[in-house]
């Protein structure tokens, strides 16, 4: 007798919910019993991507797209090479999951542009993000045009659309009218076209991307263009140098979006979107969770309901190079508007240069905790970092909580004031006697929430204007980071 048999089907479900893929895969074949569970499992049908033309992959995918049978999937086809197999295989597997699939990524060789779009006429009532990226093998002579009768013509839940190096027909598609969350981006090396009718097509989208080398701003700009940016909530812009600033200098109703990010800005750039702020400033250093290559620099209103945002290599604050920080604090009145500034230990001694003691005017200072140190305990900041008007320390975790000694604390503060000030700790414990922390500061404040201190900020305040696709965040354990997913403080 099988007494695998005798266990319930939700137990054995369960238990495979800890399997990966491939693990999953192999269980499968233990048995015929086992193949049910796995076939039927949510990790098995619910996920496919497929990034090879293998035997093995394709067929793989094919029995997943069976086993998923009328249920809602996500779909990833990402290839680089041309073969007859896409259009026999994959292509057609698009077909086949289309009507369900409720995210679509199609990333493929352009000369399989027609065949894709002749596919995605079809109806695709659950979908809510697609994706068409036709970069490989991209022909600047070759206009790739999307059908304006795509998905059958009906928006039904699409929410987010991310096309690269496709153009929009003359007249809206009725499929992207609902999209909330755009990203538009044009071939390396090529001109990207600012569509004068952009808004019309996509009339309620608040999140909008645009990537390319140049931008091709229109020769006459109509009021729906100045209107449709005035109501985003987040616009991210990613042309090479100069090219950014065209859009502070032909669209001056930018002003009033809440987030801007800029990449590869040039000291112009940094200029015009700061202008855009008030005068009292909070900044902001932040890492890359998945690039050690790049960091955020930004700076906020002192309520952070705006902000503007700057990529930058982290290439260019070692070796001394232009970047949004230098460009703006290198001037004595600019720094005297920075009253909060906001940075994890893991950027301290990358930010330290920047802010000597005699152009340093930081009245509250917020250290996020993230790095590891040993015996559980955490590592604080040992360079000095002089802060001559500081009134206020701050000291939060990234994540749950993180332990501290009380020797630690009084060294850190040691090393950014001269003065007795307030301390504020967050989600932060304590070890040692805790009555020198009472002799060294005015005032210490314990919470166990993610809260920013006397600037009367909190990181929820940060959060109502995340987004979890345009990819941004603050605290990666209290809410899905400001703008890039891959950023964190």
């Amino acid at each position: 007798m099988d007494r695998t048999r005798t266990l319930p089907d939700k137990l054995w479900s369960d238990t495979f919910e800890f399997l990966k893929l491939e693990e999953l895969c192999a269980a499968s074949q233990v048995c015929s019993y086992w193949r049910c569970i796995a076939f039927d499992h949510p990790s098995f049908w619910g996920t496919i991507s497929i990034c090879s033309l293998s035997v093995s992959e394709l067929g793989w995918a094919s029995r997943r797209v069976i086993a998923g049978r009328t249920r809602p999937v996500h779909l990833t086809v990402t290839l680089t090479d041309t073969s007859t197999l896409v259009e026999t295989t994959t292509l057609p597997m698009i077909g086949d999951v289309l009507h369900r699939a409720r995210v679509l990524e199609v990333i493929i060789p352009s000369p399989y542009f027609q065949r894709l779009c002749d596919i995605l006429l079809n109806s695709a009532p659950v979908l809510e993000w697609l994706r068409l990226d036709m970069s490989i093998g991209w022909d600047d002579q070759k206009d790739l045009c999307l059908p304006t009768d795509l998905l059958s013509g009906q928006p039904h839940a699409l929410r987010e659309v991310q096309l690269e190096c496709v153009t929009l027909p003359s007249t809206p598609i009725p499929a992207f009218v609902r999209a909330e969350s755009v990203i538009l981006s044009g071939a390396d090396g090529a001109w990207h076209y600012l569509s004068p009718a952009l808004f019309s097509f996509f009339p309620e989208v608040r999140r909008l991307s645009v990537f390319g080398s140049g931008l091709q701003v229109p020769e006459t700009i109509s009021a729906d263009l100045h209107a449709g940016f005035a109501r985003l909530d987040i616009l991210d812009v990613a042309y090479y140098d100069s090219e950014n600033l065209k859009v502070f200098q032909y669209f001056p109703t930018t002003a009033s979006i809440p987030q801007i990010i800029l990449s590869h800005s040039d000291r112009e750039t940094v200029k015009a979107a700061i202008s855009q702020l008030p005068e009292q400033l909070m900044m902001i250093f932040l890492r890359s969770r998945h690039s050690k290559d790049e960091i955020r620099i930004m700076y906020a209103s002192q309520d952070v309901q705006h902000m503007r945002s700057f990529v930058e290599l982290r290439d260019y604050f070692e070796s001394g190079e232009l970047n949004a920080a230098n460009v703006m604090l290198a001037d004595a009145a600019f720094a005297r508007r920075i009253a909060t500034l906001r940075i994890s230990t893991s950027l301290w001694s990358l930010a330290c240069p920047f802010f000597p003691p005699d152009n340093n005017y930081v009245e509250d200072l917020i250290v996020l905790v993230d790095d590891n140190g040993l015996h559980g305990q955490e590592r604080l900041p040992t360079q000095s970092f002089l802060c001559p008007c500081l009134r206020t320390l701050i000291v939060q975790a990234m994540g749950d909580f993180v332990r501290v000694t009380v020797s630690d604390l009084v060294d850190l503060s040691r090393i950014v004031t001269q003065s007795r000030i307030a301390l504020e700790l967050h989600c932060v414990v304590v070890e040692g006697a805790e009555d020198d922390l009472a002799r060294h500061f005015t005032t210490v404040l314990r919470t166990n929430e993610h809260t920013q201190g006397t600037s009367g900020v909190s990181l929820l305040t940060l959060s109502s204007l995340s987004h979890t696709r345009v990819q941004l965040d603050i605290n990666e354990n209290v809410h899905e980071a400001i703008f890039r997913p891959d950023f964190v403080l």
